[in-house]
C-alpha cells in the first residue's frame, strides 16, 4: 500500500476563487456569443436546407434535422447553463439535452459514479472547470455546423445568397 504526502498551500484559497472566477466569466461572457452564433447559424442552415432542390438530398436532410435539434439544444439548454454557472441561479436540466455533447456528458458520468469520493474544494473547483469547459466546447460544436457546412459548399452557398421571388 502506497501512502501520498499532501501539502496544503496558502495560495489554495486564491487559486480556488481565480478558478471559479474564470467559470463565472466564461458563463456570462463566452456562452452568450456562442449562443448568438450558434443560433444564427443554425437558423440561416434551415434557411437553406429547406429550399425544394436541396430537399431531394439526403445528406441535405440529414444537415436539416441536425441544424434543427441542435437549435433547440442551443434555445433550451445553453441558457440554461449560462444561467447556472454564470449567475448562480440552479436550475434543473433536462438529462436529453445534457446528454447530447459527448464531453459534457462524460464529465457528469464522471461526477455521477464517484459521488462519495471525498473531495478537497481546490478538486472540486478544478472538476467544476473541467465540465463547465467541456459543456462550452460540445457547445461551440454546434455553433460551427453553419460555417462548416454551408459556407464551405459552392453548392450551398448558392442557395444561402440566392433570393427567390
Amino acid at each position: 500500500m502506497s501512502s501520498f504526502n499532501i501539502t496544503i498551500s496558502s495560495d489554495i484559497p486564491n487559486e480556488i476563487d481565480t478558478i471559479n472566477s474564470l467559470i463565472i466569466l466564461l458563463a456570462r461572457y463566452v456562452l452568450p456569443i456562442i449562443i448568438v452564433i450558434s443560433i444564427l447559424g443554425n437558423t440561416m442552415n434551415i434557411y437553406v436546407f429547406t429550399r425544394p432542390t436541396l430537399r431531394k438530398n439526403p445528406c441535405c436532410l440529414y444537415f436539416l434535422s441536425s441544424s434543427i435539434i441542435a437549435l433547440i439544444y442551443e434555445i433550451i439548454d445553453l441558457p440554461i447553463r449560462s444561467l447556472q454557472f454564470g449567475y448562480a441561479i440552479d436550475i434543473a436540466q433536462c438529462l436529453l439535452f445534457g446528454s447530447i455533447t459527448t464531453l459534457y456528458a462524460s464529465s457528469q458520468w464522471y461526477i455521477t459514479l464517484t459521488p462519495k469520493q471525498t473531495r478537497d474544494s481546490l478538486q472540486a473547483a478544478k472538476e467544476t472547470l473541467f465540465y463547465t469547459t467541456t459543456g462550452y466546447i460540445g457547445a461551440a460544436g454546434f455553433a460551427s455546423t453553419f460555417f462548416l457546412f454551408t459556407l464551405t459548399s459552392p453548392l450551398f452557398r448558392k442557395h444561402l445568397f440566392h433570393r427567390h421571388n
